[in-house]
């Protein structure tokens, strides 16, 4: 069974919780994102998410409403990009920035710094460069070594700002840096885009 039908399937489960449904529905959209499939993503979202411009139903949550505010704004911000939303971008930062406040609040650092990457990354899209840039080192100075996928994209988005900002050579120190982590990830969506990033540096 591949990881998406696996997904699916417990998702279906009666027996499991709201929380529980809704960290999977999470999951299952964030798999969906990572490979450019953002309709797919928003309907793997089911009843907690209409869209772009509507509020997650986040009545019947208790653990999971930061994850669903964090995946709905970043949803938010790709949908909005590739359509040219008026708004959008606003509207993803609200969501991320409210999920920010939870994840701060319950102390989990590594899901806080995963939103501040994302906050980072709704900041370059408007070309708030300074703003982006600034987030995307305060979530890097959250995250441990061994924080993965999360850090080796954390250290990609930042060098993106570099490359566009005419700093070469700060681009290509973060990306040196991030090629380990890479390397080691099982993610083949995020290596191909670090290598094509790495190319247009060099």
């Amino acid at each position: 069974m591949n990881p998406s039908n696996e997904l699916l399937h417990r998702i279906a489960d009666k027996a499991i919780s709201q929380d529980e449904r809704a960290r999977l529905r999470c999951q299952l959209a964030k798999q969906l994102e990572e490979t450019g499939n953002y309709d797919a993503a928003r309907e793997a979202m089911g009843e907690l998410w209409r869209g772009v411009g509507h509020r997650p139903v986040l009545d019947e949550l208790y653990q999971a409403t930061a994850e669903v505010l964090l995946r709905a704004g970043i949803l938010t911000g790709w949908i909005g990009s590739v359509r040219q939303i008026e708004g959008a971008q606003e509207t993803a930062k609200n969501l991320i920035s409210e999920s920010i406040t939870i994840f701060e609040a319950i102390k989990n650092t590594e899901k806080l710094a995963e939103a501040q990457m994302e906050l980072g990354h709704c900041y370059w899209r408007e070309g708030a460069f300074d703003e982006g840039r600034a987030w995307l080192k305060e979530a890097l100075s959250r995250l441990p070594d061994n924080a993965g996928d999360v850090k080796a994209v954390t250290l990609s988005r930042l060098a993106t700002i570099e490359k566009v900002t005419n700093r070469l050579n700060d681009a290509l120190h973060l990306l040196i840096e991030a090629a380990p982590l890479f390397e080691a990830s099982s993610n083949h969506t995020l290596k191909g885009r670090f290598h094509n990033e790495y190319g247009t540096v060099l």
